[in-house]
């Protein structure tokens, strides 16, 4: 058995970052048509979306775990707006932007 593994190169961690940020920026599209119908909400979604498309790549490893935070309230946002629209009634989704808006925020005073 071997205990030691190869440390990534700061090259490889950025890699890893970017795809993060691609997953999270192409998840925006699956709420987008869940929003279907919803103006105000999908012009939300779509620029929380240029948001995430263009925070910027690092190969910190706690910049890396906000990331993931972010991919993580992008599935509770599929989630609540899965229901939503299978109610017909999207009051509330307010409050799963405002999450969304407040994991950006945190991520870009991280790297700051």
């Amino acid at each position: 058995m071997c205990f030691w593994r190869k440390k990534k190169t700061i090259k490889e961690k950025v890699v890893n970052d970017i795809d993060l940020i691609k997953a999270n920026a192409q998840a925006i599209d699956v709420l987008v048509v869940y929003a279907q119908g919803q103006e105000g909400l999908t012009k939300k979604l779509l620029e929380l979306q240029e948001k995430i498309k263009y925070l910027n790549p690092s190969e910190d490893e706690k910049i890396q775990h906000l990331d993931k935070k972010i991919g993580d309230k992008l599935g509770d946002a599929k989630i609540a707006l899965s229901k939503y629209s299978q109610k017909g009634n999207f009051e509330g989704w307010e409050r799963v932007t405002a999450e969304l808006e407040i994991a950006i925020a945190e991520r870009k005073a991280k790297l700051i």
